[in-house]
């Protein structure tokens, strides 16, 4: 039996080395069909030692099975978001409509557990590949601020638990703005921190979840060493926990894996620390090249009252303010009745808050919600107040949503990031001139060439509702007809589905870069693949850019917003003085409107001088009392473009903020020295052409310059020469007609019909 056993096993053996020998022969044919091998290189490979041999076959096979595991895993990917693109962008329209309490919370999980499916079928797909060494990590420019922004923002949605802080904590200034621009893969830090953070407050019931960034000095090679903490006060975990999770298993496993695999690809390191009932920290060290950039500016001088009950989000808030330069300008409270006396203080010492940042769960004793909005509308009038609009609460009656309607001037979501600080504490007016989310995408021309259907119509809502005009092809070869047809400059845009019966994106694509004029207009695929080499391939047949399915609205806007044609050319300004507007204002008594003009320039001859000193002395009555009247006086004379700047000026005089006031109060000085010299001019000419007027045949070319001017003197010359014009007993029946009214310019018509 024994000598049976060792010569079966040295027949195994034998196969087993020509298996693996042949195996290796089979996978290094050459593209002709035939061995790429000599006979001399065959015998070596035949001395080789047998483990080898094996060994490198079953690196070959494994690599095969990776490759081929990642190719499906891609293949399944594509079909769970093509449906997921429909049920998540529904979803999404649905919550754009007036709605229930209840029917928004009900689709706000439905949308957050949609994207908790993607996130696991992307883990799937991660593991795939790294497992087939397919994963690469860009090295493009990136800033920190954005990458955190654009990771809390879906964490923002998911997070539904008002029980839970969310923080986020800059512990360094130099991370933030353009000098925390550095060199990686924003797109994968991005992820890492998604991951850390969704995980944190899935197993955090209570308490706080935290993310912290941190950096040290710039080493010698330039590169800035960062350490990104999330750290939450959850369930916790025990050591056999923790080391299943790093190895992929349990309930977070698989992402915790991905993640960790990601950061060390990265060059970086992570690692968990946690106990039962103690919570949980991750912290990620991790070094990237430093890129130029200049500090931003400060922001304007505000005096801002942090109103927070979480000490630890209360902290990194006031943290932030310092880092964006409102350094001794800040205090801070925990509860209403400490705001409450902050405020009622720093009135009384003449100092008063010129903002509060207002903490919606803020807790008594005293008012809360919307009865401490009203009690602040009624003693403090101009203060302004931003909610910190916590999670958990959309579209309840007494929630932060309703703030607006009790005098809040803003909503800003927790944790408050960089860039809603600097909207919200920066130039007034230009968070007044703002686009609304409504027209975010105003005047884009968008080509859609999308076969599905319900793709297509939320693409249509989608975009439409923010103000771009979309046009809809069915499949590429539809997609160049209409772009033949109407030429390079009917779209700004095109947003290409890659898989679509007839002609498909990619091939669509490929015959438009050949037709003269369509070689730059920009093409973006809109599609549910996932793998690198599919996006290469986007590129490589002359898109732009790739947008992934399911669509994320806010990032859709964000890069179609790139392509946005130029704003048109400035408009000729506005006449100063339209005297037809004034004249009838005075019901066409142009005696009483040319004294009036005279009174005005008069009361306002010397300027505006005591308005500086009411500015500077914060004596807000004196200038919004003033700044009143001056924009009736200006309606009254139809001078519609210092009305507009001196209405602009009174509400800043009103809400007293100094820094408005300050600017819209030199451009209400200009636009009243050029009215007053234009009305100066307007009462020259009338003393100049009185005599003129006085009787004998008129001129009808002087008529029509006067009518183009739309100058009282009209009326005038009409009473003075009508009746010796010339024109036809019809013609000077409307000319009258129209002079009547004062419509001047139906006046200038008809005499040029004439």
């Amino acid at each position: 039996m024994p000598q049976r056993t060792l010569t079966l096993g040295l027949l195994w053996l034998a196969m087993a080395a020509l298996l693996a020998l042949l195996a290796l022969l089979l996978s290094l044919r050459g593209s002709g069909g035939g061995l790429a091998l000599d006979a001399a290189l065959a015998l070596d490979l035949a001395l080789l030692p047998l483990p080898l041999l094996c060994a490198v076959a079953l690196r070959r096979h494994e690599a095969a099975q990776a490759l081929a595991r990642t190719r499906f895993l891609a293949r399944i990917n594509h079909q769970i978001r093509t449906p997921m693109n429909a049920i998540m962008g529904m979803t999404q329209l649905a919550l754009q409509t007036p709605l229930s309490p209840e029917q928004r919370e009900l689709l706000t999980r439905a949308d957050a557990a949609s994207r908790g499916l993607l996130g696991i079928v992307g883990d799937a797909l991660d593991v795939a590949r790294i497992e087939a060494g397919q994963l690469e990590i860009a090295a493009l420019p990136l800033r920190l601020e954005e990458v955190v922004a654009q990771a809390i923002e879906p964490v923002r949605r998911m997070h539904d638990n008002p029980s839970v802080a969310l923080i986020c904590d800059w512990a360094d200034a130099s991370l933030l703005g353009e000098r925390g621009q550095l060199r990686g893969d924003a797109q994968r830090l991005q992820q890492v921190l998604v991951k850390l953070l969704s995980n944190a407050l899935r197993f955090t019931p209570s308490g706080q979840v935290s993310l912290r960034l941190a950096a040290g000095p710039t080493d010698a090679s330039g590169r800035v060493p960062l350490a990104i903490a999330v750290s939450d006060s959850g369930v916790g975990m025990s050591a056999e926990q923790v080391a299943g999770l790093l190895q992929g298993h349990g309930d977070a496993g698989l992402g915790l894996a991905v993640t960790r695999h990601l950061v060390e690809l990265m060059g970086g390191s992570l690692a968990l620390q946690s106990a039962p009932g103690r919570g949980s920290a991750v912290e990620i060290r991790l070094a990237l090249p430093l890129e130029a950039g200049s500090a931003p500016a400060p922001l304007p001088a505000r005096r801002v009252l942090i109103a927070q009950a979480c000490a630890g989000g209360r902290a990194a808030t006031l943290a932030l303010l310092r880092h964006l330069g409102l350094g001794d300008e800040l205090a801070a409270s925990a509860d209403v009745a400490g705001t409450l006396a902050a405020l009622d203080g720093a009135r009384r010492a003449g100092n008063a808050f010129d903002w509060l940042l207002l903490d919606w769960q803020l807790p008594g004793p005293g008012p809360t919600g919307a009865e401490l909005l009203a009690q602040l509308r009624r003693e403090h009038p101009a203060l302004r107040v931003a909610v910190l609009s916590p999670p958990g609460q959309p579209g309840q009656p007494d929630g932060p949503a309703q703030a607006r309607a009790f005098g809040a001037r803003a909503l800003c979501p927790e944790p408050p990031l960089p860039g809603e600080l600097r909207r919200l504490f920066g130039d007034a007016a230009a968070e007044r001139s703002a686009p609304a989310d409504g027209q975010a995408l105003a005047g884009l021309r968008v080509l859609l060439v999308e076969d599905h259907p319900v793709n297509q119509e939320i693409a249509l809502r989608l975009l439409g509702s923010r103000g771009a005009r979309v046009d809809v092809a069915g499949n590429g070869q539809e997609g160049l007809e209409r772009l033949v047809a109407h030429g390079p400059a009917a779209y700004d845009l095109v947003l290409m589905d890659l898989q679509m019966p007839v002609l498909d994106g990619l091939g669509a694509t490929r015959r438009l870069r050949k037709l003269a004029g369509f070689e730059a207009l920009p093409v973006l695929a809109m599609t549910a693949h996932a793998l690198p080499e599919e996006r290469a391939e986007c590129l490589a047949a002359g898109m732009q850019g790739h947008i992934a399915k399911p669509l994320d609205v806010a990032r859709l806007v964000r890069e179609l917003q790139r392509y946005l044609p130029p704003p048109p050319p400035p408009q000729a300004p506005a006449r100063l003085l339209d005297m037809g507007v004034g004249l009838r204002q005075f019901g066409g008594q142009t005696a009483l409107y040319r004294r009036t003009l005279q009174s005005f320039a008069g009361q306002y001859a010397d300027g505006l001088a005591a308005w500086s000193g009411w500015l500077a002395g914060g004596e807000w009555g004196e200038l919004r009392r003033a700044a009143h009247t001056l924009q009736g006086l200006a309606a009254t004379l139809g001078a519609q473009p210092l009305h507009r700047l001196a209405l602009a000026l009174e509400r800043s005089a009103l809400e007293a903020d100094a820094a408005a006031a300050g600017s819209q109060l030199g451009r209400v000085e200009a636009a009243l020295a050029a009215l007053l010299g234009d009305i100066r001019a307007v009462l020259a000419r009338d003393d100049d052409g009185a005599a003129a007027s006085a009787g004998g045949p008129g001129d009808l070319a002087e008529l029509r310059r006067l009518l183009s001017q739309s100058d009282s003197r009209a009326l005038d010359w009409w009473q003075a020469h009508g009746a010796h014009s010339g024109l036809d007993a019809a013609t000077m029946q409307r000319l009258e007609q129209a002079l009547a009214v004062l419509d001047f310019d139906a006046a200038a018509a008809l005499l040029e019909a004439a």
